[in-house]
């Protein structure tokens, strides 16, 4: 079975090692998945994606060795990727082996070549096991399948027991799809099952758009006539708890799992609002959720606007029923049509949207590869079926360089068949193709075929370019930008190496820079990437884009692109001149003669840069960044500008805005900057665009720029549970609550700025359940000092299954170092003995007695004494006694490695920070010379 698909971006790659830590800022709808499935037609599954049982788990062990699901990935590239030339065995082979070495933290893949076409061997190393294989002279697939099958049989024999073999093939199939492009993708089961729910547009869940805020679950809106609105749930709202589990820190994809589910089921959660004094649990009944692809609005006088955020099974009929229903009101005299921001969607509702106001001509064309035998490209046209309801309304589309794929394909059509004119900026240029095939319970989503706008135009890697080029200006106290229009786009991916139509190489018909209105939400912390505002998806929003579409709207009278483009010229004139001299009168302010002024046809201008700070540029501090221009010429130039283009994204699309600039004259403008703190080491080219006006210049000479990163912070921690309110034993038991230590220390060469330390169940319900997950240390460490996080647990049931575990995540917000770390937390299904209150003073009767965190021998040491060590005891739990460490932290000597000591006692004194075993280790790395002989200069050693 089969999908047709495309997608926006993804890369389906597994994290090596140490998982990311820095939190998610994106907001997620419950059941709806946040990547792009895009060109598909409708199918059903085929089977049930669901929990694999114990044995189908030893079934996919065996399959790792087979590579069962990487096999039927050769056969699906081999038989049908859209550009043969780019299949290149070696590259492939190579790209699995690295997939795999990212998904398992003991595998190492050492070839002997850099080039993936010169390798003949590699050493592929797991743990303590190695063996090297011959790989070279692959040059047919299945060649290459064979070479796989015989290194994989041997990584499988040797796989950690904590590591899960069908993700280790997942990494590898995704690392094989690497060299060919960034949409051919293998999408893992639940990634698979999202984007069914994708482009179903329904689900069974709750109806609310969720992100995270603070490590907690919180509502970005709430969808209208669903469980979540009866319920009285509303915008800001968090969730501290769903079903019985903790929803402090928990993933964000993990709470909407826990939150979607069949309709007729219930979940309850435990809500926090900023207006009650104490959470509220609140029970709420599952429903089928309709996602609406497709809002509208009555802008007035006959004007309607509707707005299509993707394409779904249903796109086509909600935007016939939404511009029906404005009909109905007499909002329809013309509409404006927004494709911003939209990331495609299924290639049938794009037709079929088309299909409702293009009454004749190709909507779109697709084209393969070249059938096996036969010289011309599998080519399918759509054409109009001749339907078009709203084919004489007319209309203006807004578009930016969000809108990918299908939306382009709608913008093409329109534009392309002269139906209506776009403005906005160019979009993202996404022209390829995808089919979804089923593989496993999972699917290869593989780039087959090119899609062409009317005229057999190819976007792939230019985008649609709109007829009105909108450019948002800033000209604040900190900031002037004027705007170069520029947005990433798919051109700056990796393109395919061939085109199969021509390129459109037009030009804005207009481009209009504009001055948004100042915004009015607060900036977000730079310090946090959780700490932004809310955006309520389902608000109108009405901005200058959707004002001029409007205007031209109403002005156009026409159904076509290019009558309606002149109709609307008066009207654009006046925009155009309003938002010129709010740009000039906003600039005067600045000091800066924006005027316009008649372009001379030669200009002879000098233009100089100097950095005016440390140098290289210091990471954290400010810079500021110098140009002077001087007019050599004999006539004034005017709307002087000069732009940087770099690689360090600090040092670029910086503005230099002089405008008028006399002759013999010469102006000096500052920029200032601020290096990112967690900047390293590097050299950085910076080039300059010189302007006057919208005509680029002669280039000045670009300039090379360095940064010193600064010394790092590495982290050591520890945990202890501490049961003052329990029995004491520092093992957490059912029913109790605890505090959760976690010592940290710095062993690092650089201080720590700010550190946020997180908790997050690892667990399910049959796990340890945290109340409080976040603690910040808002005065960092620094080099070799020690600090401390405090957290409170609760064990609500005893542990059916493996010992429960937190995951530990510690991140400096500056430096943006982080680690993460799994931890087992000391728990017992019955209590132990109650402690026995007993005041003594204790002497360590031998050396090195350790001192645990729990009334246990497994316990972690927190310090080691000597013989002779007086301590200072409360009480017994069993064959423990109990050594009060600091205020309301308690450890744990054997009974028999302390005795009792009778009269008055100096006690010894304890370090002031426990130890802390778990360590980030060091890499030490040196270049190192080799013979002659082995026909390299040098290599890197790690120690």
């Amino acid at each position: 079975m089969r999908r047709l698909a495309d997608n926006g971006g993804g890369d389906g790659g597994l994290r090596k090692a140490l998982r990311l830590f820095v939190v998610a800022v994106s907001a997620l709808l419950v059941g709806w998945v946040v990547t792009t499935a895009d060109l598909g037609a409708r199918s059903p599954l085929l089977e049930t994606l669901g929990s694999p049982s114990a044995e189908a788990g030893e079934r996919r062990a065996v399959d790792l060795a087979r590579l069962r699901l990487l096999t039927r990935c050769v056969g699906f590239i081999r038989t049908n990727y859209v550009v043969p030339a780019r299949v290149k065995p070696p590259a492939l082979l190579i790209g699995a082996l690295r997939g795999a070495e990212n998904a398992v933290p003991d595998l190492m893949i050492t070839p002997d070549n850099d080039e993936p076409a010169k390798v003949k061997s590699v050493e592929v190393r797991i743990g303590d096991h190695r063996r090297t294989f011959d790989v070279g002279g692959v040059s047919d697939l299945y060649e290459m399948n064979w070479r796989l099958l015989d290194v994989f049989e041997f990584v499988a024999a040797h796989l950690p027991a904590d590591v899960k073999s069908d993700d280790v093939e997942y990494a590898a199939i995704n690392g094989m799809l690497t060299p060919l492009d960034e949409h051919s993708v293998y999408l893992t089961p639940d990634a698979f099952q999202e984007m069914q729910l994708d482009t179903q547009g329904r689900f069974g869940g709750l109806g609310i758009v969720i992100s995270t805020r603070k490590g907690l679950i919180t509502l970005v809106s709430v969808m209208p006539d669903t469980p979540a609105f009866k319920a009285g749930l509303k915008s800001g709202d968090q969730f501290l708890q769903i079903g019985d589990e903790s929803a402090i820190n928990m993933a964000l994809t993990d709470a909407v799992s826990k939150l979607r589910g069949e309709p007729g089921t219930k979940v309850t959660v435990l809500v926090q609002r900023k207006e009650w004094t104490e959470p509220h649990s609140v029970t709420m009944e599952r429903a089928e959720i309709h996602v609406r692809s497709v809002t509208s609005e009555a802008l007035g006088d006959g004007i309607g606007y509707a707005r299509i955020r993707n394409f779904q099974e249903d796109t086509a009929q909600q935007v016939l029923k939404h511009l029906s229903d404005l009909k109905a009101r007499g909002s329809l005299k013309g509409l404006v049509l927004d494709l911003r921001q939209n990331p495609g969607g299924l290639l049938e509702q794009s037709v079929e949207v088309s299909n409702l106001f293009i009454r004749t001509g190709s909507l779109v064309i697709t084209e393969g590869p070249a059938v096996e035998g036969k010289p011309q490209r599998m080519r399918q046209e759509y054409e109009a079926d001749g339907r078009a309801p709203f084919a004489d309304l007319p209309m203006v589309v807004l578009v930016d360089g969000g809108s990918a794929s299908a939306a382009e394909i709608v913008a093409g059509a329109l534009k392309n068949d002269d139906r209506a004119p776009l403005i906005g900026t160019t979009t993202f240029g996404k022209g390829t193709v995808q089919v979804m095939y089923e593989v496993g319970e999972g699917a290869l989503k593989l780039t087959v075929a090119q899609y062409l706008t009317p005229g057999d135009i190819s976007i792939q890697g230019v985008g649609v370019v709109p007829d009105v080029e909108l450019i948002p200006a800033t000209a604040n106290a900190e900031t002037v930008a004027l705007g170069s229009g520029d947005d990433r786009r798919e051109h700056d991916l990796k393109r395919l190496l061939e085109a199969f139509g021509k390129v459109a190489h037009d030009l804005p018909a207009r481009i209009i820079r504009h001055l948004p209105p100042d915004e009015s939400e607060a900036a977000a912390n730079d310090d946090d990437p959780e700490d932004m505002p809310l955006h309520d998806e389902e608000t109108f929003r009405r901005d200058d884009s959707i004002a001029l579409a409007e205007a031209m709207v109403k002005a156009m009278g026409t159904p076509t692109r290019a009558k309606g483009l002149a109709a609307a010229s008066t009207e654009l004139d006046a925009w155009a001149r309003t938002q010129d001299m709010r740009i000039v009168e906003r600039l005067g302010l600045r000091g800066i003669d924006w005027a316009d002024g008649p372009r001379q046809p030669s200009a002879s201008l000098r233009v100089t840069w100097t950095v005016d700070g440390s140098h290289p540029l210091t990471p954290g501090a400010k810079a500021t960044l110098r140009m002077t221009a001087k007019n050599l010429g004999v006539d004034p130039q005017y709307r002087v500008r000069v732009v940087t283009e770099s690689d360090f994204t600090t040092l670029d699309g910086r503005e230099f805005v002089f405008g008028r600039l006399e002759p013999g004259a010469s102006l000096t403008r500052d920029v200032v900057v601020k290096v990112p703190t967690e900047a390293w080491d590097r050299q950085d080219r910076v080039a300059f665009h010189l302007f006057l006006g919208e005509n680029e210049g002669p280039a000045p000479d670009p300039v090379m720029v360095a940064t010193k990163a600064l010394p790092r912070p590495r982290f050591a921690w520890g945990v202890q549970v501490v049961d003052s309110s329990g029995n004491g034993d520092g093992i957490l038991n059912p029913g109790e609550t605890a505090s959760l230590l976690v010592d940290l220390r710095n062993d690092g060469e650089g201080a720590a700025r700010k550190l946020l330390v997180t908790l997050r169940n690892k667990s399910g319900q049959d796990g340890v359940f945290v109340r409080e997950g976040r603690f910040t240390l808002s005065d960092g460490l620094l080099p070799g000092k020690s600090g401390q996080a405090r957290f409170k647990i609760e064990l609500k049931r005893a542990p059916t299954g493996t010992t429960p575990t937190l995951e530990v995540g510690i991140l400096d917000l500056s430096l943006r170092e982080f680690l993460s770390e799994d931890v087992a937390i000391p728990v017992s299904a019955t209590p132990g003995p109650a402690l026995e209150p007993r005041s003594e003073a204790l002497r360590v009767v031998r050396d090195g007695v350790a001192v645990r965190s729990a009334a246990m021998k497994d316990a972690p040491e927190l310090f080691f004494v000597p013989a002779g060590f007086n301590l200072r005891s409360d009480g017994r739990v069993g064959d423990w006694w109990r050594i009060e460490i600091e205020d309301g932290r308690f450890a744990f000597v054997r009974s028999g490695d302390a005795e009792p000591v009778a009269g008055a006692v100096r006690f010894s004194t304890l370090p002031l920070s426990p130890l802390t075993p778990n360590v980030v280790p060091a890499l030490d790395l040196r270049m190192e010379e080799l013979p002659a002989a082995e026909g390299k200069v040098a290599r890197l050693r790690v120690t």
